[in-house]
Formats: structure tokens, sequence, C-alpha cells
């Protein structure tokens, strides 16, 4: 009987062992990837002349003020701009 307690003691640390890794590896690799995420938003638009014609190659640049980022862009044939993936 003594060698069964001794075996149940050494499987109840190796339970308690696993579990305690399970739980310490969800703490640390779980906050992991919510950090990796970036809150991101796209701005779109279209530029025209004061008779409503589209202007192409007309650069447009979104400034972000507090983090001092630029995010430049140029219009297409018809006159549309889109700046993607702009922190927010």
């Amino acid at each position: 009987m003594r060698g069964l307690s001794v075996q149940s003691e050494k499987l109840k640390s190796k339970s308690i062992a696993a579990i305690s890794f399970s739980v310490l590896s969800l703490f640390l690799l779980g906050p992991d990837s919510s950090w990796a995420q970036q809150v991101t938003a796209a701005i779109t638009g279209q530029v025209t002349d004061p008779t409503g014609a589209p202007i192409l190659g007309a650069k447009v640049t979104a400034t972000d003020l507090e983090r001092g980022t630029d995010y430049p862009t140029t219009t297409n044939a018809d006159g549309y701009y889109r700046v993607p993936q702009v922190a927010v």
C-alpha cells in the first residue's frame, strides 16, 4: 500500500504542475495577442475642381496631430483617394 501512496502523491504533484503550467501559459501568452492588435480606420474622399471635375494626381496628406504621423496618398483618375490603416 505504501507504493500506491507514493505513486498517488507523484501523480497529484504532476497534475498540479500541469495545471499550474497551463494557467501560467494562458496568463503570459494570452495578453500578447491583444497587445499586438491595433485599431485602424481608412479615410476616403474625392478631390474636385470648382466645376466638379475630378483632379488626377492631387497629393492628399492626413496628419495625426497627436502622434505626429503623416499618411500621404495621391488621387486616382477619378479624383478619389484612400488613406488605409490610419491609427485611431
